[in-house]
């Protein structure tokens, strides 16, 4: 008799042990995933908010202009944009770098020689525009945006 009191005496104890070490690991997970709420997520994100391509009536050069936003919480640096035309392409270096929540301007020339001997930029075409940025550990990035060449 005296062995079944002992196995019902340890059976509450255990239990409760039980209960503790559950309530303290639900616990410390409700306050892992409260902390991590609060906290500002890692984003990596570069907007073209506008971009314009303006060629003289003889089609020789294409002046193009970007307005880019960081609206990511990384800094980033804009590296490069290449220019496709006619089946052809230029890369033109940038090498700026963007705050977060900063915005910046960006005007350049394209002639439309260096794509090609040849080429003209026609009005109504359109071109594509790569842009090639990374954040501060290195990754790259892509956006790829299309302009209506219009007369300027």
């Amino acid at each position: 008799m005296r062995s079944r009191k002992l196995r019902k005496g340890i059976t509450p104890i255990i239990a409760t042990i039980l209960l503790i070490v559950i309530a303290v690991a639900a616990s410390f997970l409700v306050w892992n995933y409260i902390s991590m709420a609060g906290r500002p997520r890692t984003v990596v994100k570069l907007d073209v908010v506008a971009v314009d391509a303006a060629i003289p009536p003889d089609g020789s050069e294409a002046t193009i202009s970007f307005t880019f936003k960081n609206s990511g919480t990384y800094r980033v640096t804009i590296v490069n944009v290449t220019v496709e035309y006619a089946g052809k392409s230029k890369t033109y270096s940038i090498g700026r770098d963007l705050a977060p929540g900063a915005t910046m301007q960006w005007v350049f020339t394209s002639k439309a020689s260096d794509l090609g001997q040849g080429i003209k930029f026609v009005d109504g075409d359109t071109i594509k525009l790569i842009i090639n940025y990374k954040d501060t550990l290195g990754n790259t990035y892509t956006v790829t945006k299309y302009a209506t060449l219009h007369l300027a």
